[in-house]
C-alpha cells in the first residue's frame, strides 16, 4: 500500500518536483542536497526550465544563481515575484536589466506591454531567445544600457556565478571586460 502511496506521488508530481520537494524538506542536509541535485542536472545535460507561470528558459546554465533557481524551483525572487503580480494591471512594463528575461516573460504573459533591456550582449542573446521561444509578441527587446547622458560605456562582470551581476567599475570586475557597449543615444 506505501508502494503505491508514492508511485501515485511521483505519477502526479513528476520525478523533478518530488526531488525538490523532498530537498526543501530535508532539516539540515538541503543545501547539500541542492548542490548534489544541481550536479546531477549539470551531468545529465538538462539545460531548460519552466516557470510556475508557464515560460520556459533555454540553455540554463545550472553555475548560474538565477537561473539555477528557476529550473530548480520554476521561480524567482518569490517576494518580488508576488509584489509585481499584485500591482500588475495592464499598461507597460519595463525591464532594465532583464537579465534572461524572467520578469520579462511573467509581465509578457499576463498580457502587458514589455520592454526589456539588456546591455551585456551574451546575456542579451539569451535573452533574445527566450523570448522568441515563448512566442511573447508583445515584447520589444533593447540591447542597451540606461543612463542619464549618452556615451561609452564598459561593462565587467563581477562573479561568474550570475551572469546578472556586472559592474562599471573596473577595480571590482574581473580583469577582461565583459564587452565594450558602442556609443547609445540618449532617450
Amino acid at each position: 500500500m506505501i508502494y503505491r502511496g508514492i508511485e501515485y506521488v511521483v505519477a502526479s508530481m513528476g520525478v523533478h518536483r518530488l526531488i525538490v520537494w523532498i530537498i526543501k524538506r530535508v532539516p539540515f542536509g538541503g543545501v547539500f542536497s541542492h548542490r548534489a541535485y544541481k550536479y546531477l542536472l549539470r551531468t545529465a545535460g538538462a539545460s531548460a526550465a519552466t516557470s510556475y507561470f508557464g515560460a520556459r528558459f533555454y540553455d540554463c546554465e545550472l553555475r548560474d544563481l538565477i537561473q539555477s533557481r528557476i529550473m530548480m524551483f520554476g521561480i524567482w525572487e518569490p517576494d518580488i515575484s508576488a509584489a509585481i503580480e499584485k500591482y500588475l494591471d495592464g499598461g507597460l512594463f519595463v525591464d532594465v536589466g532583464a537579465n534572461i528575461g524572467y520578469y520579462t516573460l511573467f509581465a509578457a504573459s499576463r498580457k502587458l506591454d514589455v520592454v526589456a533591456i539588456e546591455a551585456a550582449p551574451a546575456t542579451f542573446q539569451k535573452l533574445s531567445n527566450n523570448v522568441s521561444r515563448n512566442r511573447a509578441e508583445n515584447v520589444r527587446l533593447v540591447q542597451n544600457a540606461v543612463s542619464d547622458k549618452a556615451g561609452k560605456l564598459t561593462i565587467y562582470e563581477v562573479h561568474p556565478f550570475n551572469i546578472g551581476a556586472l559592474t562599471t567599475l573596473e577595480g571590482l570586475g574581473h580583469k577582461s571586460p565583459r564587452s565594450t557597449l558602442p556609443r547609445w543615444t540618449k532617450y
